[in-house]
């Protein structure tokens, strides 16, 4: 049986959003989860939200500085120990591309593989936001304990609607 524990649809993203959504997720999981487990959840929630709102300004009035970004969230538990994390929001056709390339990378390795890429990253000091599918990326493949949904789904010829599933167990 399914319940949602967590639900943004439809919604503009900004870091007061992103704040309020971890302290809710945390208030509704702390009792259930061990820590660790609580711990990958919302760090994967962090970097699903900057994600939305670092590359999803399609639809926000950027001249008056807002960094927000369109999109929906859902988390969801899934019978007793699994937890899903859902997320969509559009990006660009330039965006879409390099998504994609870094997701059928990231899908070619394993655990530890993934995580010596990420301290490569990390060492490096590029600044990936730039052009999105970095760091945070590869610390949600590394979380994920199955294989990660991803789609995109095209919305006009120049705007895609980007989803990605996660799974927890």
């Amino acid at each position: 049986m399914s319940s949602i524990i967590y639900a943004m649809l439809d919604e503009f993203f900004d870091e007061k959003c992103m704040v309020d959504a971890l302290f809710q997720i945390k208030g509704e999981l702390k009792e259930k989860l061990p820590i660790n487990r609580l711990k990958v959840i919302i760090q994967v929630t962090i970097e699903l939200i900057q994600n939305i709102i670092n590359h999803s300004n399609i639809y926000s009035d950027l001249k008056e500085g807002k960094r927000e970004g369109y999109g929906n969230f859902l988390l969801i538990k899934n019978g007793i120990t699994e937890y899903q994390i859902i997320t969509s929001n559009p990006i660009n056709k330039k965006q879409k591309e390099i998504l994609q390339n870094r997701v059928n990378e990231l899908k070619k390795l394993n655990k530890s593989e993934l995580k010596t890429l990420l301290k490569e990253r990390i060492r490096s000091r590029i600044n990936s936001h730039q052009k999105g599918a970095g760091v945070g990326l590869i610390r949600i493949f590394i979380s994920s304990v199955s294989d990660i949904k991803v789609d995109f789904q095209p919305i006009d010829d120049e705007v895609y609607m980007f989803s990605m599933e996660i799974i927890f167990r």
